[in-house]
């Protein structure tokens, strides 16, 4: 587990061993998990975005498109 994005609103973590990326909607308490093709578009798109030295701003607005996939509730260990 490897935490590549923490702001105010959300985390994005990587499992290379699942090859998976799980974001976290700190506010509303809810999360999704990505594998497979999906989890490689979801990292080249952050791959993507970070190359152009983005504000948090303007990653959170991007992770924040995938509330709809964002339906399990986060449980905090």
């Amino acid at each position: 587990m490897q935490i590549v994005y923490n702001s105010e609103q959300f985390y994005v973590i990587a499992y290379p061993a699942e090859e998976g990326y799980e974001i976290i909607d700190k506010a509303a308490g809810r999360g999704a998990f990505f594998r497979g093709e999906v989890a490689l578009r979801f990292r080249d798109s952050m791959r993507d975005i970070v190359a152009h030295d983005p504000s948090t701003d303007m990653i959170d607005e991007f992770i924040s498109g995938f509330d709809v996939a964002m339906t399990q509730p986060a449980v905090y260990h």
